[in-house]
């Protein structure tokens, strides 16, 4: 984590990486509900290995810290703000591109799933482990549904249905 950014210390809705000059509150709350320096050391060592890979550094590091940029990305992305959401709060244009060159393709390394947009980064990162208390996984649906049944059958009013989703 760069050593500026101290997200838990700041009380002010500014944005705690100092990125952009918004009114933020969701690095917070993301903060509070996410394993954030768990995750930023994790894609930080995987940020190294695809830069090597790449030809970006000569010499495998230990970690290559994520941006402030990257790292407002990353909380409002898990936040559960869209791209769209992101370039219109940002004021910025072209983030899908950045994102799938940086976050999307780290990601893609700690998950082994391929990334195609922001709701599958938020799930794979959940499924990982990255946030705080029960994950989606763990999540159980129950579902009322009332069927209409005709007149010469027996008939039930309702009955409850229970339905695990995979979300892949």
């Amino acid at each position: 984590m760069p050593k500026n950014l101290n997200i838990m210390a700041t009380s002010e809705k500014k944005c705690p990486a100092l990125s952009y000059k918004i009114s933020c509150h969701e690095c917070l709350q993301v903060n509070s509900e996410w394993h954030l320096d768990r995750l930023l050391k994790d894609l930080a060592k995987v940020k190294a290995e695809q830069d090597f890979e790449d030809g970006k550094i000569r010499d495998k590091l230990e970690a290559r810290e994520l941006s402030v940029h990257q790292i407002c990305w990353l909380c409002l992305l898990l936040f559960g703000f869209s791209v769209e959401e992101i370039e219109a709060k940002l004021k910025r244009r072209k983030l899908r591109a950045d994102l799938s060159r940086t976050l999307f393709k780290y990601s893609e390394r700690i998950t082994g799933k391929k990334i195609n947009n922001w709701a599958q980064f938020k799930l794979y990162m959940e499924r990982c482990g990255y946030r705080k208390g029960r994950s989606m996984e763990e999540e159980v649906l129950e579902i009322n549904l009332s069927l209409k049944i005709p007149k010469n059958s027996s008939t039930y009013d309702s009955m409850l249905v229970k339905v695990n989703l995979a979300l892949d």
